[in-house]
C-alpha cells in the first residue's frame, strides 16, 4: 500500500513490537529507501513507528517522549519544512 500511494511518511500505532529493525521496516515499506525511528511497546500493548522515505525526506530530528515521537526535517523536492507528531495515547 505504501508503494501504490506514494506515500512519504507513515505513522503506525499498537504496533505491539518491542523492536524494530532495518528487516521489519523495510518489508513494510517495500523498499531500502527507508528510514524509521520508533518507541517499543511495554508488554503486549503501544508501540509507535514513524517511516519515511530517504529519497524524499530529510530528518533533522527525532524527538521521543511519553506516547508521541516527533520528527522534524524538510522535504527535499520542494524544500519545505515539517514536524509530523505521531501520537499514541490511550485512556
Amino acid at each position: 500500500m505504501v508503494r501504490e500511494r506514494g506515500s512519504l511518511v507513515l505513522c503506525i500505532h499498537e504496533t505491539k513490537l518491542e523492536l524494530v529493525n532495518d528487516y521489519v521496516c523495510r518489508s513494510l515499506w517495500g523498499t531500502a529507501s527507508v528510514c524509521y525511528s520508533y518507541q517499543p511497546s511495554v508488554g503486549a500493548s503501544g508501540g509507535i513507528l514513524t517511516l519515511w522515505d530517504v529519497t524524499e525526506v530529510e530528518v533533522l530530528v527525532t524527538k521521543s517522549v511519553e506516547n508521541v515521537m516527533i520528527i522534524q526535517g524538510w522535504f527535499i523536492n520542494s524544500n519545505n519544512e515539517f514536524s509530523i507528531a505521531n501520537v499514541y495515547a490511550f485512556v
